[in-house]
């Protein structure tokens, strides 16, 4: 169902209409997209957190040979990325920019794959090691931006600085000081877990 227009399927699901797509090209189940059933719950259903995360920025004019030669690299050392996020600037390539986080706990011998990285990217690459990442989970959390709009203005009323955003249908992550995250669980958890039921 990679065809269908977004703005086509939130219409049939507002208007309650199924729409059933199969492919073309192959065999197969078709896809079926509808409004929830009543019984689906929808909105947060957990909060929750990774501690030690390093966000990897690579930058300037050498970005996307850096990044696609970092993605073998990695590749070839088993060491899972999420969080991509690259941008390609033909007009000025000074302003192209990839970031990724890597969860080092879970690697082997990252800081020899970290020193790596720099000796191939030089300056052009930076490890931000003082972030956490603060995730909102549950079903249809980006049918509007409120909840996101709602988690900064209360992560800011604490007094916590939100440094980077991700989002899917099922999740919101917030990349946050790794000192602040312990306060930022416990907020989030008490507004949109404990006050919403």
């Amino acid at each position: 169902a990679k065809v269908l227009n977004a703005h086509a399927v939130q219409f049939a699901k507002e208007k309650q209409i199924a729409i059933y797509a199969r492919s073309t090209f192959k065999q197969g189940r078709e896809t079926i997209v509808r409004k929830l059933s009543p019984e689906i719950i929808t909105g947060i259903q957990a909060v929750v957190s990774e501690k030690d995360i390093i966000r990897v920025r690579l930058f300037g004019e050498n970005t996307l040979k850096h990044f696609e030669w970092a993605l073998g690299f990695l590749e070839e050392e088993q060491v899972h990325i999420k969080e991509l996020n690259v941008t390609d600037v033909d007009a000025d390539s000074l302003k192209s920019k990839a970031s990724f986080i890597v969860s080092p706990k879970n690697v082997y011998g990252w800081e020899k794959i970290q020193n790596r990285l720099e000796e191939h990217s030089g300056k052009e690459i930076e490890f931000d090691t003082q972030l956490s990442a603060l995730s909102l989970i549950g079903e249809g959390l980006n049918k509007s931006n409120e909840i996101l709009i709602e988690t900064i203005k209360l992560l800011n009323s604490n007094d916590i600085k939100v440094t980077g955003i991700a989002t899917t249908s099922f999740r919101i992550s917030l990349l946050i000081p790794k000192e602040k995250i312990e306060k930022s669980v416990k907020v989030c958890h008490k507004k949109w877990v404990i006050e919403a039921e």
